[in-house]
Order: structure tokens, then sequence, then C-alpha cells
């Protein structure tokens, strides 16, 4: 589906920034949401931590790991408009409404809930808190302080709602992409001469189950979850949000 439906995703309708119906947020906005809670420690520290403690063939594993998980994706987001139910004004949705709705198991849909909150403070949230406070230590800034001030700005946008929540992203994400996007490359044209043989021991170690103690693949494919999150099930909570009536539409 990653290459079959390009035709589709390229043409395929959006609501764009609309909002008319004031039941859910716009497709933009569930987009830039879904991705905010993949980039960052997982692309940066998480590819650093998976070349230490796998060796320079994880990273390969970690791009297997991002071309099956679009595939998670699309089913994780088409499920949560399936099957999603609307409270009020808003929709709620998500792994638990598909696991209540479609798979007709409520113990499945609370222990997916449980682990949901777990992994929320793990690698949802204290991961991302530890590595900023750090960045910020080495600059003398004690954590204390650092924490002080994550705290005051999650709860400005937080307390707003899945809307305002959307709303934030719409404006960071973008230029987040754009900033993450032009230090890549810079990066890569100023180490250009070290591209090559960088492949060499990507694709060399990839299938060298000796080297790096044999860690290359489930470290690379842990990290890429970590990083992309398919088949977590938390994107669907915040596409399940969107006004789009379409699952298909919405999956892509």
């Amino acid at each position: 589906i990653q290459f079959r439906m390009i035709p589709f995703l390229l043409k395929g309708k959006n609501n764009g920034e609309s909002e008319k119906s004031g039941t859910g947020i716009s497709q933009l906005k569930t987009v830039t949401s879904s991705l905010g809670t993949a980039m960052g420690t997982g692309n940066i520290i998480g590819v650093a931590s998976a070349i230490a403690t796998g060796g320079a063939g994880s990273i390969f594993w970690m791009w297997v790991s991002a071309f099956f998980g679009m595939a998670l994706v699309y089913a994780e987001n088409y499920l949560g408009i399936l099957y999603r139910r609307k409270k009020g004004s808003e929709w709620l949705g998500g792994a638990i409404s598909y696991l209540k709705y479609g798979v007709g198991s409520d113990v499945l849909a609370v222990i997916f809930s449980v682990f949901c909150v777990l992994a929320s403070w793990g690698m949802g949230g204290m991961v991302q808190s530890n590595s900023i406070g750090n960045a910020f230590y080495d600059f003398g800034t004690e954590k204390y302080v650092t924490a002080f001030f994550i705290f005051l700005s999650v709860y400005a946008v937080v307390s707003g709602g899945i809307k305002r929540i959307g709303s934030a992203t719409q404006i960071i994400i973008p230029v987040l992409t754009a900033v993450y996007i032009i230090i890549s490359i810079t990066v890569i044209i100023n180490h250009h001469e070290r591209l090559g043989g960088a492949f060499k021991e990507i694709f060399s170690s990839a299938f060298n189950f000796k080297s790096a103690g044999g860690y290359a693949v489930s470290v690379g494919i842990r990290r890429g979850i970590f990083s992309n999150e398919a088949g977590l099930g938390s994107s669907s909570i915040m596409h399940s949000a969107c006004e789009e009536s379409e699952p298909s539409v919405q999956g892509m």
C-alpha cells in the first residue's frame, strides 16, 4: 500500500484547515499532531543510541521498520475512524474504540488504556523531559528550572483540549520539520565524502550478525518503533478526532 496508493494520496481530497462542523479538527492538525509524537528524541537520540548499542547496521533495520510500519499506521488510522464514537460535540476513537467495538473486547480496551498511560509516562514523557533537561543543564540551567518551564508549556497547550493541541502543532511542527531537514542536509553536505563509507557500513553491518553482538536487528526494530510509533495505536487517537468521515482517506 506504501506505493500502490501514492496516486490516491496525491490527488485525494482533504479538508485542509476546514473545521466547519465543529465536531472535530482538520486533517492538517491531525497530521501535525501525529508527527509531533514521532519527531524529537526518537529521531535524534534514538538513532544515536541504536548505533551505539547495535552498530551501524541497526539503521538499516530502522528503515525496514519504518517501511512496513507505514501499512500498520494506515490500518490503525482506518480502524480508528471506522469504529470511533461521538461524545457530545467531539469524536472519540483510536485503538481503544476498535478493540471495544471492533474486536468486541472490553478487557483488551482496558488493558490497552492502562499500558497507553504507562507508555505516555515512559517513552512519551520521561525520555523527552530528561533529554531537554540534560541539554539545558550543559548550559548551566538546573533541571528543576527546565522542568518547571516544560510543565507550564505543556499545560498551556493540553488544558485547551484537542483543538488547542492541534492549533499548536499546526504552527510548531512545520517549523521544526523545516529546521530538522535543513540541519540534516547541512550535515550531509559538510561530510559528503564520508557518505559512501557510511552506507557501506550500514548495509554490511545489517547482515553481519556477529557485529555488535548480533543486536542490529532487534535494536533497529525497537528504536524504529520508538521513533515512528507504528503499531502502537497512538496515532489513531489523534486521527480519530478528525472531521474526515471516510476511513481510507484519513488512513492515507
